[in-house]
């Protein structure tokens, strides 16, 4: 595994997935491969797919839970190369593009909407929508929204883009950006360059919470004293 990782960090190895990257990219201005990449996925739904009603074991679940969170411990998340990586990538793309493929929300955790200050929101963890039940019952706060805008960063040579949680503003016009993170995740070196980025950029303003969020008085323990709310709730 350690040749393996070596390898993928040589500059002339990314340097070749990038390429393919922008070899691939053409691809993606031709109508004709679209159309081709559309008729291709149609194939495969359904029972026509080959994985169709066929699940992991509960089992396989764990070890493959416990292999991924050691690799991230060990600061191993990326496991495809460069090129494997930009293929999955134009492949994803070309899958919006021909409509076989649907943007949406979520991942493998708990996601659903719920109403926060007059909005919908929407969760991706049951620590979000916890925060957001919380901070609802606040008289100090006047509106939590997703935070109009993303902070740029380069990891591992590539530029990415990270979007936080929750933008929080107070009726007096305070204001914090909230991320909400597992404690084992921060440790993750793509994590680590995110969150620094956000917090150069936002100081004091930007939030990180490692722990399930059930009252405004334990919310306190992570904001500045210039940002803390009053624990009487509103009815």
């Amino acid at each position: 595994m350690d040749g393996v990782l070596k390898k993928r960090e040589d500059p002339v190895y990314r340097q070749a997935g990038l390429d393919a990257l922008a070899k691939a990219r053409e691809k993606l201005k031709d109508p004709e491969v679209i159309a081709r990449h559309k008729q291709v996925m149609q194939a495969r739904r359904g029972k026509l797919n080959q994985f169709f009603g066929k699940h992991h074991t509960k089992k396989t679940k764990t070890l493959l839970s416990k292999i991924i969170k050691a690799q991230f411990k060990a600061g191993r998340k990326v496991v495809n190369s460069p090129e494997t990586r930009n293929k999955i990538s134009v492949s994803n793309k070309l899958s919006y593009a021909s409509g076989t493929r649907k943007m949406g929300f979520g991942g493998r955790g708990k996601s659903g909407w719920v109403r926060c200050k007059g909005r919908r929101l929407f969760y991706r963890s049951s620590w979000e929508r916890s925060f957001l039940e919380t901070v609802n019952k606040s008289t100090e706060v006047g509106s939590v929204t997703p935070p109009n805008g993303q902070f740029g960063y380069t990891f591992e040579g590539l530029s990415h883009s990270y979007f936080p949680d929750f933008a929080v503003v107070y009726k007096d016009g305070r204001s914090f950006i909230l991320e909400i993170k597992n404690p084992w995740t921060l440790e993750l070196p793509q994590t680590q360059a995110k969150l620094k980025v956000a917090k150069f950029f936002m100081g004091r303003g930007f939030i990180v919470i490692p722990e399930e969020i059930k009252s405004l008085k334990q919310l306190n323990k992570f904001l500045p004293r210039e940002l803390r709310l009053k624990t009487t709730a509103s009815v």
